[in-house]
């Protein structure tokens, strides 16, 4: 998926009506994992939430999918890597903190365009910058130059290949 396809489909998201049932989304998320007819072996999935789910039905929150996600491991079953992204500073960190870290994924915070805070093309910006360090970390790459523009709307990325043998130093 490309940073403009992600960003056209997070534009297209409904804006919340309560009623969150995070565990419900990750579960539905690893059912299209699953049901995917050529599998990536790089299995991941992007949790943007609040953290807080708000369902009467407990069956339907994180925790439980995280029980769930363990006994897939317990019995040998493929598991997604989950990254999370708290939208919001009052975000339920400790919540999205155990998922990640039952899943082995990454924990981002990201301010709430609703507070005022950052203007959309900001929020835009800070979105894709998230998208662009997971992504990162799936593909077990990293950006090393991002070179704007000004002539041209938008970002130009220019991929370098770097010998896995090499180090920072």
């Amino acid at each position: 998926i490309s940073r403009i396809v992600a960003h056209i489909a997070i534009d297209n998201i409904d804006p919340p009506t309560g009623g969150t049932a995070g565990g419900l989304g990750l579960r539905d998320a690893l059912q299209e994992l699953i049901n995917e007819p050529m599998p990536n072996p790089a299995w991941s999935m992007v949790l943007l939430s609040d953290g807080a789910d708000t369902v009467a039905d407990t069956n339907d929150h994180i925790p439980e999918f995280i029980k769930e996600y363990k006994q897939r491991l317990d019995d040998g079953d493929q598991v997604p890597i989950v990254h999370a992204v708290a939208v919001g500073d009052d975000a339920d960190g400790v919540a999205l903190e155990n998922l990640v870290k039952a899943t082995k994924g990454t924990f981002q915070w990201l301010v709430d365009v609703n507070l005022g805070t950052v203007s959309d093309e900001a929020f835009s910006n800070e979105l894709g910058e998230i998208y662009r360090a997971i992504a990162e970390e799936v593909l077990d790459e990293q950006q090393v130059m991002a070179e704007h523009d000004h002539h041209q709307a938008g970002l130009l990325t220019k991929a370098i290949g770097i010998d896995a043998a090499a180090s920072q130093g």
